[in-house]
């Protein structure tokens, strides 16, 4: 990766409503509950990743959220350090939906104990959010500019039409397969498959 631009945002990251989380159960979000999420954003102590997706170890990480705020029951993040290829692939609309994942109260993972705290921010491509009503994200322009909301409805996009996406994405995949070799949970005769 050839560097970083400078800050994105804001972007729409998440709403109030009632949501079905991947593998969990229902979840009622209230602007309060926003409120306290952007509240307890410590990004000394734990500042959140941009990733791709939503990646079970969050990396690697593509950008970094600055801050959050609450504005109209939405959830908004302003984001930092964007790396420069994968601000030109969402600029290009190959991920135009995002989706957050949420560090449980319980978690004892969780930076903040006792309160949902913002794991990562995860940007989608064809795939669609468990929250809707987030208009797609759109980069326009260069370094610094506000990020645009249109409400198009995203493309399947292949990975083969963008070499650079291709390098993320096998970026990923292998530290991946390292973490889980580094967890035994691979051979390392297995690491090229």
């Amino acid at each position: 990766m050839t560097g970083t631009t400078g800050k994105y945002g804001p972007i729409e990251v998440f709403r109030t409503g009632t949501f079905q989380p991947m593998g969990g159960t229902a979840q009622t979000i209230t602007e309060a509950s926003l409120r306290q999420i952007a509240a307890t954003y410590d990004r000394e102590l734990a500042q959140a990743p941009v990733v791709i997706g939503h990646p079970e170890i969050d990396a690697p990480a593509f950008g970094w959220v600055e801050s959050l705020y609450v504005e109209g029951g939405i959830l908004k993040a302003t984001l930092q350090d964007t790396v420069a290829e994968f601000a030109e692939v969402v600029r290009n609309g190959r991920y135009k939906r995002v989706s957050i994942s949420l560090f449980l109260p319980s978690s004892s993972a969780n930076p903040k104990p006792g309160t949902f705290y913002l794991k990562h921010v995860g940007f989608l491509g064809a795939a669609a959010p468990a929250v809707p009503g987030l208009k797609p994200v759109k980069f326009h322009g260069g370094t610094g500019d506000s990020l645009i909301f249109s409400q198009d409805r995203p493309g399947a996009a292949s990975f083969a039409q963008n070499d650079k996406l291709m390098r993320l994405r096998r970026q990923v995949r292998e530290q991946e397969v390292e973490k889980l070799i580094g967890e035994g949970r691979v051979l390392l005769v297995f690491k090229d498959e």
